[in-house]
């Protein structure tokens, strides 16, 4: 749908002087054949591949073998994925007011590595560059922390120990 922004990551990915990174783009939608024809378009063609809906193994297997997760979302309340990437460990760029305060305990510089203005495509790639030029120690620590957001935030019974106390009843 035109709120998802993926042609910001279409824009970005071609700014990009990375030669041997590929961008997977799954999901489907009434703009899927306007974006193949822009990546067709594209200097960057060839490192540009459409998955369509994916969800199960395929989705897992996506997410475990990226190295950077964009969510350039315009209007989502809130992105599963966005969690399941994290989860995964996968540094993240997003553009979605909404999904920020997930990353603020990473503090506020770290968490602003991830977060660009949503319709820049100069800044999506400029934080994109800098995820992908961590070293694998840095990249190893960012992921242990967007894993540990979701492991003391997310997880089932964190939820619901949450849940209770807001609540001020046992369920």
């Amino acid at each position: 749908t035109p709120g998802k922004g993926f042609e910001q990551v279409l824009d970005a990915f071609e700014l990009l002087d990375v030669p041997d990174v590929q961008l997977d783009i799954a999901g489907d939608g009434p703009l899927r054949d306007m974006l193949e024809s822009r990546a067709a378009a594209s200097s960057a063609r060839d490192r540009i591949h459409f998955h369509g809906w994916v969800s199960g193994k395929k989705k897992s297997e996506l997410l475990r073998r990226c190295d950077c997760f964009f969510l350039p979302s315009r209007n989502d309340s809130f992105g599963m994925v966005f969690v399941e990437a994290m989860a995964t460990g996968r540094g993240i760029v997003t553009s979605n007011p909404s999904f920020p305060p997930l990353l603020t305990s990473l503090g506020a510089e770290r968490s602003g590595r991830h977060v660009f203005e949503e319709g820049n495509p100069v800044e999506l790639a400029a934080k994109t560059g800098a995820l992908l030029d961590l070293d694998p120690g840095e990249h190893e620590t960012l992921g242990d922390d967007l894993r540990g957001i979701i492991e003391r935030d997310h997880e089932v019974d964190a939820l619901m120990a949450r849940l209770v106390e807001r609540m001020g009843v046992p369920l």
